[in-house]
């Protein structure tokens, strides 16, 4: 592990640079912040927190904290000020969270209080976009991606673990595949579900990719809107991918949500609205808590439960039950639209 000189002579060079890029700078501006050293630990990784100059080249209340794996959570590991006699309101060894990518912190000394914001920068996860056979250029010509349209599935980890929702509601028999951000690559499978399977896996072809917007993949293709005879299925079409880079293996399950717990004792369902992309319903809640949950389609699919959590997705696996304090009539939205990181409403009428 590096010393802490390390990084405080690191952030020296970083205000240096700084200072020197800045046409509009004065000839020797005065590089005194108010903290002159913030480390953070995230994810394991030490960062330190940079302080950033206005046009006039003044130390200004906010700091850019640059990670490569974002978290909520962060542990203090240095921090230090400009004068003797400064305190604040986090010290080493603390732990802190992050709200909306951003930390407040209040500096007290004899002048009074000043408030600072650390804000969590970050690189959007890594993403794959979803291929269909119906999706069309303007001249109706098939295989057709439409970056801004296409459903996206993405890695939360930043590693070769991918996940997201597709809706393949309006659509059916259709060949499907993935396509990497930079188009690349695109993955395929020869064959696909003649059964009414709702889930399974699929060991996908590495393709590469033309420089023309298109990506025709063989398949796999299935009954994407089945339901199985089951009357608890509303919302028919939309799958659970899951895909790893490294194996080349696309598992998939088709979703039908519903929420569960003591303000929920009849399983409540969840419908679907493609043009919107969530799941909603007006539902009549008793006070006490509960988690959204996946109803199998046909016996044997994995389930999938979402409780609320502290991580940067508001939703998550191992999240905790959602709490009604009151009982009554209550508007539920789930939106599983912007993977990795899930959110809900809940607006009491």
């Amino acid at each position: 592990m590096k010393s802490i000189k390390y990084y405080l002579f690191i952030l020296g060079v970083i205000l240096s640079i700084n200072a020197c890029q800045k046409e509009s700078l004065p000839l020797n501006p005065v590089l005194n912040p108010t903290i002159t050293g913030l480390v953070l630990t995230v994810n394991g990784l030490d960062y330190i927190a940079v302080p950033q100059i206005d046009a006039n080249g003044h130390f200004t209340s906010e700091y850019i904290l640059a990670v490569r794996i974002p978290s909520n959570k962060a542990v203090v590991k240095q921090i230090s000020f400009a004068e003797e006699g400064i305190t604040a309101n986090i010290k080493a060894g603390d732990e802190v969270i992050f709200i909306d990518n951003e930390l407040n912190v209040v500096v007290s000394k004899n002048s009074g209080q000043e408030h600072f914001s650390i804000t969590m920068s970050f690189n959007p996860p890594p993403f794959m976009y979803l291929i269909k056979t119906s999706d069309t250029d303007s001249k109706g010509n098939r295989y057709f991606l439409n970056e801004e349209k296409a459903d996206r599935i993405a890695s939360g980890t930043y590693n070769n673990h991918f996940e997201g929702y597709v809706d393949l509601t309006r659509t059916n028999w259709d060949n499907i595949g993935l396509v990497l951000s930079d188009k690349t690559f695109f993955y395929d499978f020869d064959g696909g579900w003649w059964q009414g399977e709702t889930s399974g896996a699929f060991d996908m072809t590495k393709e590469k990719a033309g420089t023309s917007g298109f990506f025709p993949t063989k398949g796999p293709w299935a009954n994407w809107i089945l339901m199985n005879d089951n009357p608890k299925i509303t919302s028919p079409g939309v799958w659970k991918i899951n895909f790893d880079t490294e194996t080349n293996i696309m598992s998939m399950v088709e979703v039908q949500w519903s929420i569960i717990g003591s303000s929920a004792p009849n399983n409540p369902l969840l419908n679907y609205y493609p043009d919107e992309k969530v799941w909603k319903a007006s539902l009549n809640l008793n006070a006490g808590s509960f988690k959204f949950a996946t109803i199998p389609v046909s016996f044997g699919d994995p389930t999938v439960t979402y409780g609320k959590s502290e991580s940067i997705s508001p939703l998550a696996s191992d999240g905790e039950e959602i709490k009604i304090t009151e009982s009554g009539s209550y508007e539920v939205i789930l939106n599983l639209n912007n993977p990795p990181y899930y959110n809900y409403q809940l607006t009491k009428k």
